[in-house]
């Protein structure tokens, strides 16, 4: 705006006019009057054409917003689908958009809504003095912590190189309330999420390797009609590297429930056998092998012991085993019977 700023080009030398109460004032810069300069391509048609009034294949941003004439023809997506394709897009280059790209930005817009929806409601009634300590986390819970604040650095670099496209990759947390989302400021780097040693990084990155093909078994397995819920499996593990192992068997039974292996495998059981050679292995049916740095895994399959929990719908042998609640696995039995039963809490009420 010349309002604001006025440029003068005199003798290959660039000077800017500042207002300086009420007044311009001009210096001598010797220098661009900006920092930077990005390039990009052509906005194309989906076929990958040059947009043109003669092939009728202009894409007129205004309708995108408002819809055409014909509404179910050209429906008006609003601002935000337009915003989310322009951060979507590898702009070094040429770009393509039409009617079907604008649909599955719709359809990428709503997912990602939902959500954030869904995260929200979850958070909704929080509060400061839910909050647990981090050393008194789960082992998986920091490891999700140490991968959040990487996103958030990933996230940061992205906009400090104009690399939009690879910003719609992520999901990233408010650091913030703001009455707007232009008020809010960047989440604070969490030196100790970020601390999380490199042998834990290490070791978590193999067992969630690890449940990838876990679940190709399972789906062996339910393909061959042995299970139909992964609740309804038990798992066996055979290591061939011993420290693994040892990390894996100090899993099964781990203090928190959250580290525990069976849950990361959304599965009722999990059993490391020593050897192959083991019993138990002999009549597992559905079986899978993969190698993790050279290092052999052997993965099979069978139903899960014991019977379904009417909580939690995994499988214990210690289902039927409490007067009380016969229906309940153990754990479930232990949060049920410290609540007051309902005639006790309608008193306290």
């Amino acid at each position: 705006d010349h309002h604001e700023t006025e440029c003068l080009i005199e003798s290959k030398e660039i000077q800017i006019g500042e207002k300086t109460e009420g007044k311009w004032k001009v210096e001598q810069e010797g220098k661009a009057p900006y920092s930077s300069v990005i390039t990009h391509g052509f906005v194309l048609d989906e076929k990958g054409l040059k947009m043109s009034k003669s092939l009728g294949n202009v894409v007129d941003p205004h309708t995108i917003i408002e819809g055409g004439k014909n509404q179910k023809e050209a429906p008006g997506y609003g601002a935000d689908i337009m915003r989310l394709w322009v951060s979507s897009v590898d702009y070094t280059g040429d770009v393509m958009i039409g009617p079907q790209i604008l649909r599955q930005m719709s359809d990428v817009y709503r997912k990602l809504r939902g959500t954030l929806r869904y995260l929200l409601g979850n958070l909704h009634d929080w509060k400061v003095e839910n909050a647990v300590s981090y050393q008194e986390l789960p082992m998986i819970d920091r490891h999700a912590l140490f991968q959040l604040e990487n996103v958030v650095k990933n996230i940061r670099e992205g906009y400090e190189n104009y690399q939009f496209f690879k910003i719609f990759q992520y999901t990233i947390k408010d650091g913030s309330i703001a009455g707007f989302v232009f008020e809010s400021k960047w989440p604070s780097v969490n030196e100790k999420w970020l601390a999380f040693p490199a042998e834990e990084v290490d070791f978590w990155g193999k067992v969630l390797e690890l449940r990838t093909e876990v679940n190709k078994v399972l789906e062996i397995a339910r393909t061959g009609k042995l299970i139909g819920s992964s609740l309804e499996a038990k798992v066996y593990l055979h290591v061939s590297d011993a420290s693994l192992a040892s990390r894996l068997l100090e899993m099964c039974s781990a203090n928190n429930d959250a580290d525990a292996l069976h849950r990361i495998f959304l599965t009722s059981q999990v059993e490391v056998v020593p050897s192959l050679d083991h019993e138990l292995v002999q009549n597992v049916s559905h079986t899978g092998e993969y190698v993790v740095e050279d290092d052999r895994v052997w993965i099979g399959v069978s139903r899960a012991d014991g019977s379904k929990c009417e909580r939690c719908w995994n499988y214990s042998p210690q289902v039927g085993s409490f007067t009380e609640h016969p229906t309940l696995c153990g754990r479930c039995f232990n949060v049920v019977g410290i609540q007051p039963t309902p005639a006790m809490a309608a008193a306290i009420s």
